[in-house]
């Protein structure tokens, strides 16, 4: 994932039931997130993520999240940081995403961690990179997500 911005689909691999193909054609490989490894183009996708704002504000503090996903400044903090009101920036994060500003930064630290979960860092060197203050608020979010721990998620 570039560290400037976040992918405009980001996407979560999954598992696939045993005996089924994972191998996908080409075009469906053009949504993996970059950095991941080839493994990406063997698994079918499950969507992970959200969209990035276009609104200029909005998008610095997107763009201030996908540089550092364990940034702990507030929607309130960021505010000040891009002249806006919090109240105008949480709108514009519903508006242009979909997604509140605590759902969207999930997600945003869902999608970075997948490089590292595929690079296979434990979990618990993951959960504070992608800002997660334990272990297991990670995990619970993974699994909220995708239904499973990440710690099982590339087991065979």
């Amino acid at each position: 994932m570039s560290r400037n911005s976040l992918p405009s689909s980001p996407s979560l691999p999954a598992k696939t039931p045993p005996g089924r193909s994972t191998r996908k054609a080409s075009a469906n490989n053009a949504s993996c997130l970059p950095g991941v490894g080839t493994w990406c183009s063997m698994v079918k996708r499950i969507p992970i993520g959200a969209r990035v704002p276009t609104d200029p504000r909005a998008r610095q503090v997107a763009d201030a999240l996908a540089a550092d996903p364990a940034d702990p400044r507030t929607l309130a903090e960021f505010a000040v940081h891009v002249a806006a009101s919090p109240r105008t920036l949480a709108r514009l994060f519903v508006s242009q995403t979909g997604l509140g500003f605590g759902q969207w930064r999930t997600q945003a630290r869902l999608a970075a961690s997948l490089p590292l979960l595929a690079a296979g860092l434990p979990v618990a060197r993951i959960a504070g990179r992608v800002g997660y203050g334990t272990p297991s608020a990670y995990v619970a979010a993974f699994r909220r997500a995708v239904g499973i721990p990440p710690g099982r998620y590339f087991s065979g």
